[in-house]
């Protein structure tokens, strides 16, 4: 098999820049979102004639990718003008947070190995919630408050796995577009919150978001008060009015006349004895008439 031409000729090569930097990448798994792919090129100086063949481009981190990375079939051939160059692009794309380091080697027929050191930094997706404290009216026992709304922004140029979600205290979810559904990129989910207390006392919860990005587990405080309701007054019962019992009328008893007790005989005389012993006024003699 015959392999590819070497360069008859001495030839000076370059590359440029030694160094680049790919700057940050977001880190948001399964899958990072590259940043804009960034392209070194290979610089060719010729003193003499004779061709330069790029036999290979490789990445000792698959975090930085590029084209072409096995050894190139054919070889890639630099004419022998001066100033003939190779462009070798090169994206990133972290699998970790923080500072990412790599290097990128050419390798050609002209010289030894040519390296390009690469870096950039993996930076944690974004997700944002629009409140972290929601406070409730106080409710009655038994009843329920109108709902409301925590809303999840998805930060990210790519779609955010589905989230979890889960909830503490007498609070419970009416409405809830996030869990079990990826979040699209830059898009928002919401879940609506209601208070039903159980007991009249202070009530303290929290509704958790479990995801991907930095900061998870992310919370939202919830409060409200219980209160009781108001006591149901008893359906007054009718009362039987007592019949009134008829008084029997006291019959009054005929009343005896009461017999005269006769007089002693011996009595009677001694009354009459004394009447006449009573003086008599002088009867008024009427005068003879003539």
């Amino acid at each position: 098999m015959v392999g590819p031409p070497v360069a008859a000729f001495p030839v000076t090569l370059k590359v440029a820049p030694k160094k680049i930097s790919l700057g940050s990448a977001t880190l948001l798994p399964p899958n990072a979102v590259s940043v804009g792919p960034k392209t070194v090129t290979l610089t060719v100086n010729v003193k003499s004639g004779g061709p330069v063949n790029v036999l290979g481009v490789a990445s000792d981190n698959p975090e930085f990718t590029v084209q072409h990375s096995c050894n190139y079939h054919p070889p890639i051939r630099l004419l022998d003008l001066a100033g003939g160059h190779f462009p070798i692009t090169i994206s990133f794309t972290p699998s970790k947070a923080g500072p990412r380091k790599g290097r990128i080697t050419i390798t050609t027929d002209a010289a030894s190995p040519k390296h390009v050191a690469v870096r950039g930094i993996g930076k944690l997706g974004a997700a944002d919630l629009t409140t972290t404290n929601l406070s409730f009216p106080r409710t009655v026992v038994g009843s329920a408050t109108p709902r409301q709304t925590i809303k999840l922004v998805n930060q990210n140029p790519i779609a955010l796995p589905a989230p979890l979600v889960s909830m503490t205290g007498p609070f419970s979810k009416t409405d809830d577009t996030c869990a079990g559904n990826v979040v699209a990129a830059n898009g928002s989910c919401d879940v609506a919150v209601v208070f039903q207390p159980v007991v009249t006392s202070k009530a303290t919860g929290s509704i958790s978001f479990s995801d991907v990005v930095a900061r998870s587990p992310q919370r939202v405080s919830l409060y409200s008060i219980g209160l009781e309701g108001p006591s149901a007054s008893p359906t007054p019962t009718a009362t039987a009015t007592p019949s009134a019992t008829p008084t029997a009328t006291p019959s009054q008893s005929p009343t005896d006349t009461p017999t005269p007790t006769p007089i002693p005989l011996r009595r009677l005389r001694r009354r009459e004895h004394l009447r006449d012993r009573q003086p008599q006024p002088p009867r008024r003699q009427l005068p003879s008439q003539p």
